[in-house]
């Protein structure tokens, strides 16, 4: 008798838990979008591929007159051996053709960076050979006939190193942030064609240093930001945060640093205008409690548009986004800024866990650089 009455409470306790969790993952499903779009910039975007694939992680360049794109194709946020590299070409950014698909030779394949080294479109990639999205070697393919034909994928001999974007200030020399695959630690590597690489400057160890980009602020000074993980907990980083470099030529010294707790800055992408560095990331808006911890799987997330000044991370505009997003690549035309990024669905306002495991689609986004300034020097009125 007092079994089958505990069994019956156990019953009861896990029918009553099941109905709370289905309640609260049902609200997360349709709970409609609610993002920081502000009245004095306009911000337009449109989608470029929306098949019901998770699209993701995205990187544009600019290259003899046309846009190309690339960006991963996969069923889920998480590893697969199914993912591909896809890489598209435009001349209005709207309208594309896609070039090829490269696939990472039965291991996940993700995370495309596009540089352009002398006469040759260059896309870096990371193999990735779990289920997690833990990457463990750098590969790059490349074309020199506008994108017809592409080399098969080669690794860059820097195994357990992690290429993020690849920048030059002269067309001779490229500098590139690498980061350890198991987080830690970051260099700056430098080379004149891309494939052979030597080091730069150490920039930094510790915090599990993760994604890092940089950005010339002229020819002498660069800038980076790290999206530090803080913890290896996969579940959530409540401590994760952002820590911003500047270093002058030959960038051997990256001593001078500033921690940032605005938000831990994902899937980090920097570029100037008139003389200020300003960054595209994915943005947790107010982090707090034990479902919004700060990098957590149950929180919002956004694509938004930041500054940086005088060490500063200052948050400017969301973008139309929810749910997995960020991941951008960017192309100044004058003072225009034409970006591509990648979201949920945004019609809704999925946390972060309900975005990696739906589709995702592949936008552009175009802002006029003046209205953006205007917007910047407007915060720092405030």
């Amino acid at each position: 008798m007092k079994l089958r009455s505990s069994l019956k409470s156990i019953g009861i306790a896990l029918l009553v838990l099941f109905l709370l969790v289905s309640t609260l993952f049902a609200y997360w499903f349709y709970r409609p979008i609610d993002y920081n779009a502000n009245s004095n910039i306009r911000i337009d975007t449109w989608n470029v591929v929306n098949d019901g694939k998770h699209n993701a992680f995205t990187d544009m360049i600019y290259w003899n007159g046309s846009f190309y794109l690339a960006y991963t194709v996969s069923s889920f946020h998480s590893g697969s051996v199914y993912s591909k590299i896809v890489i598209k070409k435009s001349s209005d950014a709207k309208n594309w053709k896609e070039l090829v698909q490269l696939d990472g030779n039965g291991s996940d394949i993700r995370d495309p960076k596009l540089t352009v080294v002398k006469d040759r479109l260059f896309v870096f990639a990371l193999n990735n050979a779990k289920i997690f999205a833990f990457p463990t070697e750098t590969v790059y393919s490349f074309t020199s006939d506008a994108g017809s034909s592409w080399s098969k994928f080669k690794n860059i001999n820097l195994n357990g190193w992690l290429i993020w974007r690849p920048k030059t200030a002269d067309s001779v020399t490229w500098f590139a942030p690498f980061y350890w695959h198991d987080l830690g630690e970051a260099y700056l590597l430098k080379s004149t064609d891309c494939i052979n690489w030597s080091i730069a400057g150490k920039m930094y160890k510790g915090d599990q240093t993760s994604e890092t980009e940089i950005q010339f602020l002229n020819d002498s000074i660069m800038i980076s930001v790290v999206r530090m993980e803080f913890s290896d907990n996969y579940w959530d980083y409540p401590e994760g945060f952002t820590r911003i470099f500047k270093s002058s030529f030959p960038f051997n010294d990256w001593s001078s640093n500033i921690k940032s707790d605005l938000t831990r800055l994902d899937g980090p992408m920097l570029f100037t205008y008139n003389g200020n560095v300003y960054a595209i990331g994915r943005y947790q808006p107010k982090p707090s409690g034990l479902m919004r911890l700060l990098g957590g799987l149950f929180n919002r997330k956004r694509t938004s548009i930041f500054i940086i000044k005088n060490y500063e991370l200052i948050h400017l505009v969301d973008v139309l986004s929810s749910g997995d997003t960020s991941y951008s690549g960017a192309v100044i035309d004058k003072d225009t800024l034409y970006f591509s990024y990648f979201t949920s669905d945004t019609t809704k306002d999925y946390p972060w866990i309900l975005g990696m495991f739906n589709s995702t689609s592949v936008r552009m986004g175009k802002v006029n650089l003046t209205d953006l300034e205007k917007l910047a020097k407007s915060k720092f009125a405030d």
